[in-house]
């Protein structure tokens, strides 16, 4: 009887801590999804009073890449109506794998400026290929 309750109660033991691990994964991908947001974020701030926005602006933060792609339109609730440029973040890991600010923002992109990002990022996601090659245009 010693033995079988024993076996139960280390049963037990391991149920809590493989939930606890779990969730810590689970925190940790969230976490670290938030930090990808932050960095796409910082981008765009820094890049918003760009002069020249007819051409694709490649630029890095902390080991992360981005594109900006001249903004077509944005809803007019949007709270910086004059922001020229749509921000994707090239290599995010966690959560949506698609980062894009602002988010509402429609874009188009030429076929030939998707060859360059494709040239320039040969390991880029592929949804991040899949959304970009969903606004491209021909020329």
């Amino acid at each position: 009887m010693k033995l079988r309750s024993t076996r139960l109660i280390l049963a037990l033991i391991a149920v809590i801590v493989l939930g606890l691990a779990s969730i810590s994964v689970a925190l940790y991908r969230q976490a670290k999804d938030k930090a990808e947001w932050s960095i796409l974020q910082g981008i765009e701030f820094g890049e918003r009073q760009s002069i020249d926005v007819s051409k694709i602006v490649f630029a890095s933060s902390q080991g992360y890449d981005a594109v900006g792609i001249k903004a077509g339109s944005l809803p007019s609730t949007y709270p910086v109506p004059k922001t020229p440029r749509v921000w994707l973040l090239i290599g995010a890991r966690y959560g949506q794998l698609v980062k894009k600010i602002p988010t509402e923002a429609k874009y188009t992109i030429t076929s030939s400026d998707l060859d360059v990002i494709l040239k320039r990022f040969p390991n880029i996601s592929s949804a991040t290929r899949d959304e970009l090659r969903q606004h491209a245009v021909m020329e």
